[in-house]
């Protein structure tokens, strides 16, 4: 073998393990958003159960995780980002707008979801992870975590992972 083709074969040897190995990075991080949902998913079904046993309200916002500890019995479920690299305790955060509030209105029949509620962040990847974080937009973190930005549980049943922040306020 002479050497320019050796020397093309190795440079090709290199590209193609850069190339490699940026897939292989972006499959990682696609699947950390993935878990990132279905954790923000069940904290959603955990605050509906918790809001089933409260009279229709959501958990307070100073001591939301410690509320919603009883119904999240799988240990699987995290309250941390796998793309979260902090030393606080949970890495997602409630909306302090929500927390606290009437989300369910009992009665016969179905439960009613009271007007404004509809695609309503509760729950969102906070830039100050701690034992019970609550805030609003300007606490997501930013940079965002994943491909396809940060990840909300809104309300009622929804997760989405977007650079733009759905909307925190209850509309009128």
């Amino acid at each position: 073998m002479t050497r320019p083709l050796k020397v093309a074969l190795f440079l090709a040897l290199c590209l193609l393990a850069v190339s490699a190995g940026f897939y292989y990075r972006t499959a990682l991080g696609v699947g950390r958003e993935a878990v990132c949902k279905a954790d923000l998913y069940n904290l959603l079904a955990a605050a509906t159960m918790y809001a089933g046993d409260n009279d229709g309200y959501l958990p307070p916002g100073d001591r939301w995780v410690s509320a919603l500890s009883e119904y999240i019995r799988d240990p699987h479920i995290q309250l941390r980002c796998p793309e979260d690299h902090s030393t606080g305790y949970s890495s997602y955060a409630i909306n302090s707008a929500v927390a606290g509030t009437r989300f369910i209105v009992p009665g016969p029949g179905l439960p009613l979801l009271p007007a404004g509620y509809e695609g309503v962040v509760l729950f969102f990847e906070t830039a100050h992870p701690g034992d019970n974080p609550a805030g609003g937009r300007t606490d997501v973190v930013s940079p965002p975590r994943h491909p396809d930005g940060n990840c909300y549980g809104l309300l009622p049943w929804g997760t989405v992972c977007t650079v733009e922040p759905p909307p925190f306020e209850l509309s009128e």
